[in-house]
């Protein structure tokens, strides 16, 4: 008998809403009109069988990367400029086909899609002993067979890809012919696995499973639809989805698809996202980090569209039946145990074994969601005692031994809400995770009203350093354009505020009030309180807006003064400049220009990125927007995070940085380079001289980059 007997996060309370908010509010209702558009775009794509068949077995490999090192197959290095992760893919048709975004060219070479099909067997799992015999028999019918190079059919459809590939490739009938072990594939070297080009794997891994792949999105949006609209189309093809997904996930495991590792970074081979783990690789289907937003995007699928399964369609229920052989397989009971057995509870294991890790509240959450949506005593009770349970819990601990929830709070959050990294990228990763454990278990009753152990209240929106979290990120505000690139942030050279996330500070400001919030809020939305919303499941959602410009009204907008984050690491001075503006333009003009805007190509400051040593590395094209570049006579660059402060010429950042006086000696060496900066840009501009007013400069310990171009290290 199945646990389950209502949804459980998509309350009925919470539908109620969202479906009054869509007759009431224009924003809903648009909010209902893009999933219902994307959902019919699906089922105008797919039908239920292709939907059903989109989901691949275990024997299909799933990695992040083609061959990272190396190159392109046919482009070399020239495909590096375009990321980590460049190819191409269609997302209206399962073709098995990645396309350089430099020549062109299509990976695999071969039909892998037809030797996929040949090595189905009668459940819809690869079998690749069985795919190998079907195409020896086509082989011995005297046709080609799928395993052959048929680069020469591209060309005859693209001539301009023929310049990127040499006759020999041409002529090699296994250049780029990929079987589903990847191009060059050698078990034998477990040093570079023969430097492999895994094609395959990478499809699996990004066009098919994990984000902008068709699964994770097609579970999203059609489960939205269904959400918003009750209709019964919607909730089938979701409900074919998940049930095939149940069926296979128990068998997943990346461990099964090597990979090198030395000295703890990637080479070659399959690769998943597991925190550089040697092997065996850790995860279940893309690897056990973005194996939690993998599995979240299932789980809530499942419970928005579980009120649905009473009622399946007759043509779902063919489909599940005839791919199954059996009468049985659409029955809902048999459907809901599936589902609970397959995915709900198999989540508790991995967790325990360390298939779901990840940053901090990452893998809690997943076990959180696990919880409330199978819904069950007491094994709902027992997932949610181990979440708060202390114990192991770092994404290196490879067996868990509790989710250790209060203990990071506390330990690991600072007085400023930041969590402990450096980087202000995952640190505002600590609030967005958190927060979704937050809402997952707010106003969630166990069933029987029993409670956690010791009476605990899990309710985290109590909890003073979860609080403090939503006034982490504003603070590192510098303009109203940017917040500091310290290490793994955001593009050198591509300034934004993408790190403070609109949605999060409006749930914050609903639930504490904070007149900062609101600020902030007005301030990120463009200097408005216009078409700020709660989200559709809430009763009133526009009620905030208003709340919002009263408070703009009586206590004016935001303006942050100078800081010491002696918590995070951080110390900003800001002196003469009100950042209360979205567009200030005495401000935004002072400090940045967009690269491709001329008149700041005659100064030397010019030719440098923003924070040039910090963040990731941004392509630098002229004629690129949003590419930023230095042109401030006042812009000096200090960096500096806790875990810095044993390196050499690194300044303390905690209370003693005001204290012992390092503050005012670093403050004072700041406004001495930016006044030399400034008469030297005054100088160099001649009669363009300009007046500016006010300093921005950003202190925190080192100095690594200043406007002259010289070597930091050298002053």
């Amino acid at each position: 008998m199945p646990a389950k007997a209502r949804g459980s996060y998509y309350t009925d309370e919470k539908v109620s809403a969202a479906r009054a908010n869509i007759g009431q509010f224009g924003g809903a209702a648009e909010t209902k009109r893009l999933a219902v558009g994307k959902a019919d775009k699906w089922l105008g794509d797919f039908s239920l069988e292709k939907l059903w068949e989109m989901i691949p077995s275990q024997n299909i490999p799933r990695s992040y990367g083609v061959n990272q090192l190396d190159g392109g197959l046919a482009c070399a290095n020239e495909i590096k400029p375009y990321g980590n992760y460049p190819y191409r893919f269609s997302v209206t048709q399962v073709d098995w086909k990645l396309i350089s975004p430099v020549c062109g060219v299509q990976f695999p070479t071969n039909d892998f899609k037809a030797y996929y099909e040949g090595g189905l067997d009668e459940y819809g799992r690869f079998d690749r002993a069985l795919a190998k015999r079907h195409n020896d028999e086509l082989i011995a019918k005297g046709e080609q067979g799928n395993l052959v190079n048929r680069i020469r059919e591209q060309i005859a459809a693209n001539s301009s890809i023929a310049q990127f590939v040499t006759d020999a490739q041409i002529l090699d009938p296994e250049w780029g012919v990929d079987d589903g072990m990847g191009y060059q594939f050698d078990p034998n070297d477990t040093l570079a696995y023969g430097r492999p080009y895994t094609f395959v794997a990478y499809y699996a891994h990004w066009a098919l499973w994990y984000n902008g792949g068709m699964i994770k999105t097609a579970l999203k949006d059609l489960s939205d639809a269904y959400l918003f609209t009750g209709e019964q189309r919607y909730a089938d093809a979701a409900l074919v989805m998940l049930d095939r997904i149940a069926d296979l996930y128990p068998d997943m495991q990346v461990s099964q698809f090597p990979h090198s590792a030395v000295s703890g970074y990637r080479h070659y081979g399959f690769l998943p996202s597991d925190g550089w783990h040697f092997n065996p690789g850790r995860g279940k289907i893309v690897g056990s980090i973005w194996e939690n937003e993998m599995m979240k995007a299932v789980m809530y699928a499942y419970d928005a569209v579980y009120p649905a399964i009473g009622t399946l369609g007759a043509k779902a229920s063919e489909v599940l039946n005839g791919k199954a052989y059996s009468a049985n397989k659409s029955k809902s009971d048999r459907m809901k145990v599936n589902f609970e057995d397959g995915v709900l509870r198999e989540i508790f294991k991995a967790y325990k074994k360390g298939d779901l890790q990840g940053n901090p509240g990452m893998h809690q959450s997943t076990l959180a969601l696990a919880a409330v949506v199978l819904d069950h005593d007491p094994e709902t009770s027992e997932m949610l005692n181990f979440d708060f349970r202390s114990g192991a819990s770092d994404w290196k601990d490879d067996i868990k031994t509790g989710g250790n929830i209060m203990n990071i709070l506390v330990d690991d959050v600072s007085h400023d809400g930041q969590g402990d990294e450096s980087a202000p990228l995952y640190n505002a990763l600590w609030l967005s995770n958190w927060l979704e454990v937050a809402k997952m278990l707010d106003g969630y009753e166990l069933p029987g009203g029993g409670t956690l152990d010791g009476g605990l209240d899990a309710d985290l929106f109590k909890n003073p350093r979860f609080r403090k979290m939503f006034m982490a990120m504003y603070p590192l505000l510098l303009t109203s354009h940017y917040t500091p690139n310290i290490g793994d942030s955001g593009q050198t050279g591509c300034p934004d505020v993408s790190i403070i996330r609109l949605d999060e500070l409006i749930a914050g400001y609903s639930r504490y009030g904070e007149d900062k919030l609101a600020q902030a809020i007005y301030l990120l939305n463009g200097r408005t309180a216009s078409g700020i919303a709660l989200d559709i499941f809430s009763d009133n959602p526009n009620a905030v807006s208003q709340k919002i410009g009263k408070v703009i009204e009586e206590k004016g907008e935001l303006n942050l003064g100078s800081d010491n984050l002696s918590g995070y690491g951080l110390a900003i001075l800001r002196d003469g400049i009100d950042l209360s503006g979205f567009t200030n333009p005495e401000l935004d003009d002072a400090l940045l220009q967009p690269a491709d805007e001329g008149e700041g190509q005659d100064d030397a400051a010019s030719a440098l990125d923003v924070l040039r040593r910090h963040g990731q590395p941004c392509p630098r094209r002229s004629a690129e927007p949003g590419v930023y570049r230095l042109r401030s006579r006042s812009d000096a660059r200090f960096g500096l995070s806790r875990h810095d402060q044993r390196r050499p010429g690194v300044f303390p950042a905690d209370d003693s940085l005001a204290q012992h006086g390092h503050g005012k000696r670093i403050a004072r060496r700041c406004v001495r380079r930016a006044d030399e900066l400034r008469r030297q840009r005054i100088r160099q501009a001649g009669q363009r001289q300009r007046k500016r007013r006010g300093r921005h400069i950003e202190c925190a310990g080192r100095l690594v980059q200043a406007n002259d171009g010289a070597d930091p290290d050298q002053r």
